[in-house]
């Protein structure tokens, strides 16, 4: 009834009498078509009054925000109305700065009182409802005010009907590419339906997974069967893949064949497996930003360079493939267009397509291997050479980016592939050279891979980043003094690094004192050495740090010996 129910995705709402009759009216924004809508007043109470004032700070702040405002019926002690100034109302809005009051069908006013901001109160009187009226601060006299352009006249705009489909049906605004895609024919033979995206070498393409239990998957197949040559008129394929062996349990299921013969469909496509299923739905989510199990029928429309078109969750008609098809060659104003229900004008450029988002979806899975793939088989959307991203877009991915590598190399590293791990970290660095997590990483690598001197320099360009961090000098302290191929210039630079870490925490942080004392010790200053390692050892103790007070003793044995502690790895103490 009050005309607010609209299918929008609504996030704001500003209140503003926009005409000037006197009648709140309301702007909304939404995340889909249409971005903006205005929402004109015409209620049933028409005939009541108002007032609307518009206050002016001089000692408070010139829009007087935070400003309450009281309205006094005659004969009333207490206020009957109270509204106060705001800036911003709700979830990105700010409604008009004008007070607004409705005084239904009483038009007497006796008296308003502002209370400024800072608490200082003023009253005003002479007003007359249905009237607007300006209040400065420090001035008694309400001024009188009218809109300068005189009445408004707004023509409402209709907006066409939507008829929405059997089947939810999904446009990507901006084409996503996809990830390879392997499945196995009816003889077992392993078909690919990749491509590396260079060039629009095939027509459009329609995955369809369909099961033999499901009898709207049966009945979309016959349909898409009885049109074939009006789908082979667009250069549509239709590859329908059965689902039904990859049930737990379940095996390849040999009637998946027949039934497609059957029904008019030529045997094209083939069984799909969990894995293939689940890179399925990684597509899924990653474009509708929902969980939940992937329906059947579940349909996926590539255009030729094997980017996702649309997305179908339930029986799609015909006509609608036929339309989508003809879409999958259209350019990428158009495609952006045809994504929304509404028409419109855009005022701004489309979003890019959210590449990383598989890759991280699959990350997540603990698929690195495909992940990986799927961002070197696109690199040039993620890196920015795709000459139409923007700047802040290939800015917006290149921060990602070094996400996904420092995701994807501790799994490689938690595997045992130091190698691949290290590469990962180091193309992480060629994107942010400085970023702290991505160097301790590497440098955790080398040191794992007894690569001690390559982490020394690592952390010797995070330690000048980082202005003397003493986290930073004391584990460079370590692996100066403990490391096998240490030399008397790398003690030296030990002590100084050591000294410096005790000094910047105050001198009450074990372990510094244990690799000064490591320091001292590969500098053959071992009478230092036991001194520095006896206050680790009592401030490990009075920390119930006993474990690492014992790995302290045993050093502290050493440097008794007159001999230094080494290690062939390890990233501090």
């Amino acid at each position: 009834m009050a005309g607010l129910d609209h299918d929008d995705d609504a996030r704001g709402a500003a209140v503003v009498d926009w005409d000037h009759d006197g009648h709140l009216d309301v702007w909304m924004v939404g995340r889909t078509g249409p971005r903006i809508r205005f929402l004109q007043n015409r209620g049933l109470w028409r005939d009541n009054h108002y007032l609307a004032l518009r206050l002016v700070g001089t000692r408070s702040n010139r829009d007087a925000i935070g400003a309450r405002v009281e309205l006094y019926r005659p004969g009333q002690e207490s206020p009957q109305q109270l509204r106060t100034l705001r800036a911003g109302e709700g979830f990105l809005a700010q409604s008009s700065k004008w007070i607004h009051f409705g005084l239904g069908d009483d038009a007497a006013i006796d008296r308003i009182v502002v209370r400024w901001p800072g608490g200082e109160a003023q009253t005003f009187r002479g007003f007359a409802a249905d009237r607007r009226y300006v209040l400065t601060q420090e001035i008694t006299q309400p001024r009188p005010w009218q809109s300068p352009r005189g009445p408004v006249s707004l023509a409402q705009t209709p907006l066409p009907s939507v008829e929405i489909p059997a089947a939810k049906r999904l446009l990507a605004a901006r084409r996503l590419p996809m990830p390879r895609l392997t499945l196995a024919d009816y003889a077992g033979t392993a078909i690919s339906v990749s491509d590396d995206g260079s060039a629009a070498t095939h027509g459009p393409l329609l995955i369809n997974l369909w099961s033999l239990t499901c009898r709207p998957c049966l009945e979309e197949l016959r349909a898409m069967a009885l049109r074939r040559d009006e789908l082979a008129a667009v250069g549509l394929t239709v590859l329908p893949i059965n689902v039904d062996a990859a049930a737990p349990g379940a095996a390849a299921n040999p009637s998946a064949e027949d039934v497609l013969r059957r029904l008019g469909v030529a045997p094209t496509g083939g069984v799909a497996d969990g894995r293939l299923l689940d890179t399925l739905d990684v597509v899924r989510r990653t474009l509708t930003n929902q969980e939940g199990a992937m329906p059947v029928p579940c349909s996926f429309l590539l255009d030729g360079r094997r980017r996702l078109v649309a997305l179908y969750s339930g029986p799609v008609l015909v006509d609608q493939l036929l339309a989508d098809a003809r879409l999958a060659a259209a350019s990428p104003q158009d495609e952006r267009t045809a994504a929304i229900p509404f028409p419109g004008r855009w005022y701004t450029n489309a979003f890019p397509p959210d590449v990383l988002a598989i890759p991280e979806r699959l990350a997540l899975m603990g698929r690195a291997d495909d992940a990986l793939d799927y961002v070197q088989q696109h690199a040039g959307l993620i890196t920015g050479s795709d000459a139409a991203l923007a700047a802040s877009s290939r800015q917006w991915l290149a921060g990602r980016l070094v996400g996904l590598y420092q995701q994807l190399a501790a799994h490689f590293g938690t595997s045992g592939d130091l190698d691949r791990a290290a590469a990962l970290l180091e193309r992480a660095l060629a994107a942010a050279p400085d970023d702290l997590p991505t160097n301790l990483a590497l440098a955790s690598l080398r040191l794992q891979q007894g690569r001690t001197a390559e982490a020394i320099e690592r952390h010797r360009h995070l330690l000048a980043l980082r202005g003397g961090d003493p986290v930073l000098a004391n584990n460079l302290a370590w692996l100066l003094a403990t490391w096998p191929d240490a030399t008397g210039a790398d003690a030296a630079e030990a002590v100084r690094l050591a000294r410096q870490a005790c000094e910047r925490t105050g001198n009450r942080l074990p372990s510094t004192f244990d690799t000064l004392a490591a320091a001292h010790a590969a500098a053959g200053d071992f009478d230092r050495a036991l001194t520095a390692a006896d206050r680790a050892i009592e401030l490990f103790t009075l920390a119930g740090q006993r474990e690492r007070a014992e790995q302290v003793k045993a050093r502290r044995a050493l440097y008794e010996a007159r001999q230094p502690y080494r290690e062939a790895a390890g990233a501090g103490s």
